[in-house]
């Protein structure tokens, strides 16, 4: 996902003007998200009504054709079209925030707090959908949206969560790997404690610096990262924080690459 980083000495959302909202993240550093616009989100609903209709069409197909060869088959209802009514509950909940509308899209349901999204807040999001997108076919979640101002239509107040953009990443010095040599030792072998997450924070924290190397807060920033990076690895930060980030960027390319590439490591 896109966005800037920012220092953040409470967990708490800062709602940014516009199009932006501000999330905490476990390492007590806050990202600055771009809001799905109400654009993305018609567009993806569409995309998303299309699919379920075309599913609908196939479904309707197969349950004539087993009545036909079963008279009184009820159960080929319950196979082939209840789970279309469940569309959005298992696309969210099984592909990441994404229906498939939503990942043509590149948008994604994320919660507002930095926690990863779970089954709880897809299925309250899917249950206020009934309401505020299938029954009143969609006016209400388009006017909170536009009046919410952080993108987010009932379903999303009562889940606490939001849609963002998603930012595909396509250069390697976007990603969380960065490219060093494989052959050198971890300076901290505790970096397998840390997951992509944490590292992906490291990294933005890394491009903050380089766009505002002089700035007070980004160096508060960097502390602030560094502290609670260097906690969950057990480890204490001698010297600089953002060389502490840089190492352990490069350590967590290191011990990630191998694991993956060498069985015996795993």
């Amino acid at each position: 996902m896109s966005g800037r980083v920012y220092y953040a000495s409470k967990h708490r959302v800062i709602k940014e003007p516009l199009s932006t909202v501000r999330i905490d993240t476990a390492q007590n550093v806050a990202i600055d998200y771009e809001i799905a616009s109400v654009g993305d989100r018609v567009t993806a609903a569409l995309l998303d009504g299309a699919i379920i209709f075309a599913a609908y069409m196939v479904a309707f197909a197969l349950v004539g054709l087993v009545e036909l060869q079963n008279p009184g088959t009820d159960w080929a209802i319950f196979v082939f079209l209840v789970p279309l009514l469940l569309y959005h509950l298992l696309s969210e909940t099984f592909l990441n925030g994404q229906s498939i509308g939503k990942r043509i899209m590149k948008v994604r349901v994320v919660r507002l707090d930095g926690t990863p999204a779970g089954f709880g807040a897809y299925l309250m999001r899917w249950l206020l959908r009934i309401v505020e997108i299938t029954i009143c076919y969609g006016s209400i979640a388009l006017v909170t949206i536009v009046i919410n101002g952080r993108g987010q239509r009932l379903g999303d107040m009562a889940a606490g969560t939001c849609v963002v953009k998603v930012k595909k990443r396509t250069r390697l010095s976007d990603t969380i790997y960065a490219n060093v040599a494989d052959d050198a030792e971890p300076t901290f072998p505790e970096v397998a404690r840390l997951d992509d997450a944490d590292v992906a924070v490291a990294r933005d924290v890394l491009a903050a610096v380089r766009d505002a190397r002089r700035s007070p807060a980004i160096k508060r920033l960097a502390e602030n990262a560094a502290a609670g990076i260097s906690t969950k690895m057990g480890v204490t930060v001698d010297g600089s924080a953002v060389r502490f980030l840089r190492t352990v960027v490069d350590d967590y390319n290191r011990v990630s690459r191998r694991t993956s590439w060498d069985p015996d490591a795993r």
